[in-house]
């Protein structure tokens, strides 16, 4: 992976060798010909992270309510439901996972799994319609085969 740094993988180095050695910065900076303000913010890191590469980046902020199973759960449940509303998202995640969130956070995770819009189309809707009245489960289609 390329670096992302202003400076080569060998001069942060060769500044980190130096630095244990405990050369003087100025002379680090002098000698390699860079910033001595950046060998002192390297000094620094190499103090506080006994490395003078930069921390890995973490997620910040509070944990995530909706872990990865209840994501499967929920792409799961809408395969097999396409026409639920929101509300009963929030209902399924109570029920099957134990997770009460709200409707904002319902419509950001339909976003992350790019459902954004469900629509049926005008034929499908009016099936849908004559089964329910009929009672039988939307799913099943009754046609005469030709």
């Amino acid at each position: 992976m390329p670096s992302t740094s202003r400076h080569a993988n060998s001069v942060r180095n060769a500044v980190e060798i130096s630095l244990r050695a405990e050369v003087p910065p100025i002379q680090v900076a002098r000698e390699l010909r860079v910033s001595h303000t950046w060998i002192f913010r390297l000094r620094l890191r190499l103090d506080a992270f006994d490395t003078v590469s930069p921390a890995p980046l973490s997620v910040q902020g509070r944990p995530r309510k909706i872990h990865q199973a209840a994501r499967e759960g929920v792409a799961e449940f809408l395969d097999q439901n396409n026409t639920v509303y929101q509300d009963e998202i929030m209902d399924f995640l109570a029920e099957e996972f134990g997770i009460t969130v709200s409707q904002p956070t319902i419509s950001r995770l339909l976003k992350q799994l790019q459902i954004t819009h469900k629509r049926l189309s005008a034929p499908m809707k009016r099936e849908m319609i004559y089964y329910e009245r009929i009672g039988l489960p939307a799913f099943l289609s009754i046609r005469p085969t030709s």
